[in-house]
């Protein structure tokens, strides 16, 4: 209406700021002011000031991994309509790069992206993540402020979902108060005492990782299986093992650093396997061990110092000949490598059946024939590899 104005004013009801826009008519001197617009109100009077636009990226918080799924959390509410595809990330689980699930890989809800893998991780594994924000529907927020793409962060990893399926049942059925292997936790574990029976399973292998985070086990029972070998790092966690049990089984060798870190294993039994050798330091470092039984297997000798590394006597062991060393070949290595020769020195390489140490030159004696037939002085051996010497 002409001469008629617009007035604002404002308020203060419970501690919130009132706002309304009077229309002001000039029917009589001084006018009236009516016909109020709705009133708005806010909480903080800042905000009727403020239209700064939201240029701030989302940031990632953490990533933690269970079971088949990643949670990647951020520091603000996601844009749930634009999901990156599954190629704009990689997970790596022990630096090896692992596949997503082929059906709907990647999630975004509220503030986190969920991945779904293809297979399951947990506890003993060392997990990354990467991103790349690719151009089309990359992560972002509401405003459309794209998160920056990241290269192997790492991941806070739970759960026993992983493991091979007897150890993963046994391991719940040692505790109390959790149903789902994707529950388990470091202190979980931490808390199993005493023994892990896992005899009669019908368990052909075992992974890596399928007793890590078991730092109080003291006794570990996997007789009557069907084992025919072990990760060389299966142990590295038992830290308080005192009797290791595979009695029953098919293994045919063992690496020589198995029991590394063992210190206080006093029981070992590998009775009625296919062991055919054992590496003369695989029980270097076993100084509590006090009975070990090899019996019924393919073995017909046993490293000559075994005994002097380790407490334990032979009639604990098996009453087995030491291996003998037996020297394979001898081959001249001077310029005059056959026939007869007058030369002042001569080399000889010696090849042993296996790795020898502490040879001097006592050890050899060198004839020769010729006029008067005289004996040959060893003037000094070398070590030229594990099983090879050369004479001099």
């Amino acid at each position: 209406m002409r001469g008629s104005s617009w007035h604002a004013e404002s308020s203060r009801t419970a501690g919130r700021l009132l706002c309304r826009l009077l229309l002001c008519l000039p029917l009589l001197a001084g006018g009236v002011c009516g016909f109020a617009a709705p009133a708005f109100g806010t909480d903080n009077p800042a905000d009727l000031s403020s239209n700064d636009p939201d240029t701030t990226a989302p940031s990632l918080s953490s990533a933690e991994g269970s079971n088949t799924t990643l949670t990647l959390t951020y520091d603000e509410a996601l844009a749930a309509g634009s999901v990156p595809a599954g190629t704009a990330f990689t997970v790596k689980v022990n630096g090896t790069a692992v596949n997503l699930a082929t059906s709907n890989p990647v999630a975004v809800s509220g503030s986190t992206v969920t991945l779904t893998l293809a297979g399951a991780v947990g506890i003993g594994k060392t997990v990354t993540v990467s991103y790349a924000a690719p151009t089309a529907n990359p992560v972002q927020d509401s405003a459309g402020n794209a998160a920056a793409g990241f290269t192997d962060q790492s991941v806070t990893v739970g759960g026993i979902c992983d493991r091979t399926p007897a150890v993963r049942t046994a391991i719940l059925d040692a505790i109390s108060g959790v149903s789902g292997c994707e529950d388990v936790t470091s202190s979980h574990l931490n808390s199993i005492t005493g023994t892990l029976d896992l005899s009669s399973n019908e368990l052909s292998t075992l992974q890596e990782n399928d007793f890590d985070g078991l730092d109080s086990l003291t006794h570990l029972y996997l007789n009557k299986n069907k084992l025919s070998s072990l990760d060389k790092d299966i142990f590295d966690d038992l830290d308080s093992l005192t009797s290791l049990n595979f009695y029953n089984n098919k293994l045919s060798s063992l690496d020589k650093d198995i029991f590394d870190g063992l210190d206080s294993l006093t029981s070992l039994n590998f009775y009625n396997n296919e062991l055919s050798s054992l590496d003369k330091d695989i029980f270097d470092g076993l100084d509590s061990l006090t009975y070990i039984n090899l019996s019924n297997n393919m073995l017909t000798c046993l490293p000559e110092d075994l005994y002097k590394k380790s407490v334990i006597s032979e009639e604990k062991i098996r009453n087995l000949p030491n291996c003998v060393v037996s020297v394979t070949s001898i081959t001249r290595r001077s310029m005059h490598s056959g026939g007869k020769t007058n030369a002042d020195t001569l080399v000889w390489r010696v090849v042993f059946s296996e790795a020898v140490s502490n040879v001097d030159r006592t050890d050899f004696t060198v004839g020769g024939t010729g006029i008067g037939s005289p004996t040959v002085a060893v003037a000094a051996v070398s070590d030229t590899g594990d099983t090879t010497w050369d004479v001099t």
